[in-house]
């Protein structure tokens, strides 16, 4: 009765090694296409980070076309203010001559004149130029405002496909642990069971008919040889995967 258990027992031990492979396959399928449907693509990441680091550059750059612009407008404005206060001070220098009632006060005021008109023409220009450089400089202040609008909302994609890629980090933590657990108990079922095969054929070794003898012999046989073409590699294979699919994460 205790060699046909025995028997029994060996040939559903050998059942279960034949079918890790598939279990460990579909396993592999499971976790390689949950990463690849749930998980951003590297280069869409590597892409979105591209832009933000071109959009802060063009945005550095037109900042300072800005600055450039407030240095230049400053320097017309001191130059309008400037040409404003000798408008002035010929003005007032024709108001004094004309008061003297002098011939060469009269040349002079009209010389004072000549000169004024041509500083109010230069004045008159120097407005003009102010109020392009300021049209530019507001033109400028909006595209730098877009382009940060831009980058912001870039950062946030950055963010959230961090997040996933790091919650995928931790699925497949989660993955190597329980495989880790696997193979240790896997190991573990196949020392007992050796050990308790062999323990049960010194017992009752003696005690088996011919024929028995050979099948259990046979399927001992078979279950070794299952175990190192079938289970050994399927759970090697799983742990490369699992190991390929680690890299790619940590590459991302």
């Amino acid at each position: 009765m205790a060699a046909l258990k025995l028997f029994v027992f060996t040939v559903f031990l050998s059942l279960v090694v034949t079918g890790i492979r598939a279990d460990a396959d579909e396993s592999a399928s499971d976790i390689e296409f949950e990463l690849r449907s749930d998980g951003p693509d590297p280069a869409i990441l590597e892409q979105l980070k591209s832009q933000i680091r071109g959009l802060e550059s063009h945005i550095e750059e037109k900042t300072q076309e800005i600055k450039d612009k407030d240095a230049v407008i400053a320097a017309k404005e001191k130059i309008i203010k400037e040409k404003s206060d000798s408008i002035l001070s010929l003005e007032s220098e024709i108001g004094s001559l004309q008061k003297k009632g002098k011939l060469d006060a009269v040349e002079q005021a009209g010389e004072a004149h000549a000169r004024a008109g041509e500083l109010e023409k230069q004045v008159e220009k120097l407005k003009e130029d102010l109020e392009v450089k300021i049209k530019e400089k507001e033109q400028l202040e909006s595209r730098v405002t877009e382009a940060e609008k831009m980058a912001s909302e870039l950062n946030s994609k950055v963010d959230n496909l961090q997040k996933i890629i790091d919650d995928q980090k931790a699925k497949l933590r989660k993955t190597e642990r329980a495989l880790q657990i696997a193979e240790e108990e896997l190991m573990k079922a196949k020392f007992e069971a050796t050990s308790k095969t062999r323990e049960l054929m010194e017992v009752h070794g003696a005690w088996l008919p011919p024929w028995l003898a050979f099948h259990f012999i046979h399927y001992q046989s078979l279950l070794e040889k299952n175990w190192k073409v079938h289970g050994k590699p399927a759970l090697e294979l799983l742990m490369q995967k699992v190991g390929v699919l680690a890299a790619h994460v940590v590459q991302i």
